[in-house]
């Protein structure tokens, strides 16, 4: 069992309220005018359900993963490291995975070499304060409905080294296989289940959040259809799946492509639980990846790729989007919309996705340009992140659930 600590800050707060007459002070709880149960944990499951794969035979050789693994190596250069490295080297590597640091960093805690270090950042504050904490204190803290976890989208300074994305957290645990019961310590050494952290991701939920990654996290960790956010509006996995279908091609981050990868997430999640969704809302998630499926078979471009052009539905029409090995922006464009979309796919069954002879372009067109990513990447860590989801896609379409950490070495060394 992982025994992990997490960061913790108090929530509390006071409001300047100008009425006539005066300005009055005063302090409420956010929980003070809310019903008693939004108290109470959410009900769980002890292991996240583990989202289905289905390979594309003959797609990526091992050489070929091992080749390119130097690429999405952990680069943080010498400073912290960045929470948004470290949900994507987890989502590669996996959670016990012995990132080889600089010596810099093991000198500040000795004898944290292959135990797990990047999963401990996100579990222990002790770990989180070595070595991410940056502008922000503390990535955890507690609140009247668990634990929160402190995410870009709150606002404030700072809050940009937070979590990427609300539900980010939820959903790298969930990939992960992490157990609800796992502790996580605050920084005043308090801990508490995982299940503090996903029950106060439920009542914080709203569909004005971007519901893409709680999407993917809650629908493998609830062992419930429905739950109460914190104004007591009752929220279902139905309404989060009519929310995402409402999306327009290419809404969200990187050109849309996370909303069919929660709806592909929410539609496995069902298929292997039950009782999440009704019948007509799997029926409604299968026709809208439908209609994302023909768009992508309209849109591939000649080299095998997609683009940021890919909501147009023009790709087979027009030129091979990448035309120059300068061209920084179209590399990065077209790895980040085929790697996002791969990723989807092959979460899709067959009789859901594209022909594979589609998939295969698509696989070989990230294998070629992935190399031409490497200034990039070595020359500012963010262009880490789109690549990332490229090689997940790639070694995940060999069947694999993870990369093999040899292969950090074995790919350095080669380059």
């Amino acid at each position: 069992m992982l025994g992990h600590r997490l960061t913790g800050w108090a929530v509390g707060g006071s409001a300047l309220v100008l009425v006539v007459g005066g300005i009055i002070w005063f302090s409420q709880s956010p929980s003070q005018d809310q019903s008693a149960d939004l108290s109470q944990a959410v009900p769980v499951r002890h292991a996240p359900l583990v989202t289905t794969i289905y390979p594309v035979p003959g797609a990526c050789s091992e050489k070929e993963l091992k080749d390119l693994a130097y690429l999405v190596r952990p680069h943080y250069g010498r400073s912290k490291v960045p929470i948004s490295i470290v949900y994507h080297s987890l989502r590669i590597w996996g959670p016990d995975v012995p990132f080889e640091l600089d010596p810099a960093f093991e000198q500040a805690v000795p004898g944290t070499r292959g135990k797990g270090l990047f999963l401990r950042i996100l579990t222990e504050h002790a770990m989180y304060q070595t070595y991410s904490q940056f502008t922000l204190d503390q990535l955890l803290m507690r609140s009247p409905y668990g634990v929160q976890v402190v995410s870009a989208s709150d606002g404030g300074w700072g809050k940009e080294w937070g979590s990427t994305h609300f539900g980010k957290y939820v959903q790298v645990m969930c990939d992960l296989g992490v157990p609800s019961d796992t502790l996580v310590t605050l920084a005043d050494g308090q801990q508490f289940a995982l299940t503090a952290v996903i029950t106060d991701k439920c009542r914080r939920l709203t569909l004005y959040d971007e519901l893409e990654w709680i999407t993917c996290g809650l629908s493998r960790y609830l062992a419930v259809s429905s739950w109460k956010n914190r104004f007591g509006t009752q929220i279902s996995f139905d309404v989060l799946a009519e929310e995402l279908a409402k999306k327009t091609f290419g809404e969200g981050a990187c050109f849309g492509t996370h909303v069919p990868l929660a709806l592909a997430t929410l539609l496995d999640a069902e298929k292997q639980a039950g009782g999440l969704i009704t019948p007509a809302t799997a029926e409604l998630i299968k026709r809208r990846l439908a209609e994302y499926v023909q768009r992508l078979i309209a849109s591939q471009h000649a080299d095998g790729s997609w683009s940021s052009d890919w909501p147009t539905g023009s790709g087979r029409a027009g030129t091979t989007k990448i035309q120059s090995l300068v061209d920084n922006k179209a590399v990065n464009d077209a790895i980040t919309a085929t790697g996002h979309h791969l990723e989807w796919l092959l979460i899709c069954p067959p009789e859901m996705r594209p022909n594979s002879e589609i998939l295969q372009y698509a696989i070989t067109f990230t294998k070629r340009n992935l190399p031409r990513m490497k200034g990039q990447i070595d020359e500012d860590f963010h262009t880490i992140l789109p690549a990332t989801h490229a090689y997940r896609a790639l070694v995940i379409s060999t069947g694999r659930r993870w990369a093999d950490s040899k292969w950090l070495r074995l790919g350095t060394a080669g380059h």
